[in-house]
């Protein structure tokens, strides 16, 4: 029996981490938009990918983008590099964001466990939307994203797309 009520680990998990955003498992589509920022900036706190899916073989790498859409000419910035091939990835396979922006996803080297917490507090996303970029077409395999965050401006807030 747990110790606390679901709606106190939630609160202690919204403490440590921010509030969370889950998007459900679907097969990455290139320039694909996983979540959108709304009403403001918003502080990513952590990304975290898993496969629930086998890959079948289909060679491919995953990265993160955002395109920021409050300014007159909208432009994507790379938040991440890409990940090694994504081929023959098992389903528990996971992804995160690097320790620093602009380099290689962090990907799971087993399917038990995965640093969320590597990338330092830094990254502050504008109104706009969090996109997946796939290296080769779109990727056989499904994942399934959560994105924790903290509202940085009055009335920012992030939805699954």
């Amino acid at each position: 029996m747990p110790i606390f009520e679901p709606s106190t680990r939630e609160m202690v998990a919204n403490i440590r981490l921010g509030m969370r955003v889950d998007r459900a498992a679907a097969v990455a589509v290139n320039g694909g938009t996983l979540f959108t920022v709304t009403g403001g900036r918003v502080i990513v706190t952590a990304i975290l990918g898993e496969q629930t899916v086998l890959n079948d073989g289909t060679a491919s790498t995953l990265q993160l983008s955002h395109l920021r859409t409050d300014v007159i000419t909208p432009v994507a910035t790379v938040l991440s590099a890409a990940t090694a091939t994504t081929a023959n990835a098992t389903a528990g396979t996971m992804y995160s964001l690097p320790a620093a922006v602009a380099t290689a996803m962090v990907t799971s080297v087993n399917n038990s466990a995965m640093m969320i917490g590597l990338a330092p507090e830094f990254i502050v996303l504008a109104t706009g939307s969090l996109k997946i970029v796939v290296g080769v077409g779109s990727t056989t395999g499904a994942i399934k994203w959560s994105l924790f965050y903290i509202p940085f401006d009055d009335g920012a807030y992030v939805t699954a797309a």
